[in-house]
């Protein structure tokens, strides 16, 4: 297999990742988490749902539909300059940040959720 082919491969594998499986990922997650911050609400609380919760969802729904639709109607040339993918990861981290605000800020006891996205991005390097 020659340098172009396997280039060809990376590029259709790079385009797959960031166009299908990560928005997939982001969508389920993000859903994941606002049911997460519902029974932290409810549990520490004794209220499930509030207004802050409800703005949460709505800008997820919003966020992951546009992240996902932009990176399917972009044409996805891999360059060094810009990778939307990568950028839509690292605006992810925005989300894990607003999911202790939602959950009571210094009183959440969802803190660590940030972190683990952050570690979730330290395998995006070189392989």
């Amino acid at each position: 297999m020659g340098r172009e082919a396997v280039r060809a491969l990376q590029h259709e594998k790079n385009q797959h990742l960031h166009r299908d499986v990560i928005p997939r990922m982001r969508v389920i997650a993000l859903a994941v988490v606002t049911a997460l911050i519902s029974l932290h609400n409810t549990a520490v609380f004794r209220q499930p749902w509030g207004p802050e919760l409800t703005g949460f969802a709505i800008a997820a729904a919003i966020y992951s539909a546009a992240s996902w639709l932009i990176l399917r109607a972009s044409s996805h040339e891999d360059t060094d300059e810009v990778r939307l993918g990568k950028l839509f990861l690292r605006a992810d981290l925005l989300f894990a940040g607003a999911v202790v605000y939602v959950s009571g800020g210094a009183n959440s006891w969802l803190f660590f959720l940030p972190y683990m996205r952050v570690a979730d991005q330290v395998t995006g390097g070189a392989r």
